[in-house]
C-alpha cells in the first residue's frame, strides 16, 4: 500500500529555472545549450553534496566556459530568481495528495537555491524535505534513496518517487520504489492513477 509520495523540486514542483538559466548562458556566450548543460552536470556533483563551495563552483564552471565567475554567479543568483517559482498545477495535485499521504521532497541543490525556495509557505505542504547538499548525498546515488526511506520509516514499495530526469527515476525503481517520470501535470495524474492513486 502506498503511504508516501516523494517529489523532485526543479522541473516538477518548481519551474525548471536551471534549464532556462543554462539556455541563457549558452545564448550569451554563443555556445550550444546541450554542451553547457553537459558540462555543468560534470562539475556540480560535489556542489550538490556540499563538498564544493558556491564560489568554487562559479570559478570552475567559468573556466570551462571561458568566461568570468561573476558572469556565472549573476546567472545562478539574480537571474535564477527571475525564473524560479512553483508549478501551480502541480501544487494543486500536491494539495489533494496531502489529504491522504505523507509527502516529501528529494532535491539535488545547493544552499543559495535551497534558501531562496524554502522561504515559500507552500513548502509546509511537505512532511520532509531532503536537500542533497545538507546530507552529503545526491541523486541518483543509491544512498540518498536509502536515507530518505529510513527518515520516512517506510519500505521501498510503500512510496512513489516523481522526478523529471530518467536516471533518477530508474535509480529509484532499481531499489523497488515505484517511479514516475514527470512531463506535465495531466500526465502525472494519469500515471498516479495507474499506481492506484486518484487525484
Amino acid at each position: 500500500m502506498i503511504k508516501t509520495i516523494i517529489f523532485d523540486l526543479g522541473g516538477v514542483i518548481l519551474k525548471n529555472a536551471m534549464r532556462k538559466i543554462n539556455t541563457l548562458i549558452a545564448q550569451e556566450l554563443g555556445l550550444d545549450r546541450d554542451y553547457v548543460i553537459s558540462e555543468v552536470r560534470k562539475i556540480n556533483p560535489p556542489l550538490h553534496k556540499g563538498k564544493m563551495s558556491e564560489e568554487e563552483f562559479y570559478k570552475k564552471f567559468a573556466e570551462v566556459l571561458k568566461t568570468s565567475p561573476e558572469f556565472i554567479k549573476n546567472y545562478y543568483t539574480k537571474e535564477f530568481e527571475k525564473y524560479t517559482g512553483f508549478n501551480d498545477d502541480v501544487v494543486e495535485i500536491v494539495k489533494e495528495l496531502k489529504k491522504k499521504f505523507i509527502l516529501a521532497v528529494l532535491s539535488n541543490t545547493y544552499e543559495y537555491h535551497a534558501k531562496l525556495n524554502e522561504k515559500d509557505p507552500r513548502f509546509r505542504l511537505f512532511d520532509l524535505i531532503i536537500f542533497s547538499h545538507r546530507v552529503g548525498m545526491r541523486k541518483p546515488d543509491r544512498e540518498i534513496y536509502e536515507h530518505i526511506l529510513k527518515r520516512l520509516n517506510i519500505k521501498p514499495d510503500e512510496c512513489i518517487f516523481i522526478d523529471d530526469l530518467p536516471k533518477n527515476v530508474e535509480a529509484a525503481k532499481n531499489m523497488g520504489i515505484k517511479g514516475i517520470l514527470f512531463q506535465n501535470a495531466e500526465q502525472l495524474k494519469e500515471d498516479l492513477k495507474k499506481l492506484g492513486v486518484d487525484v
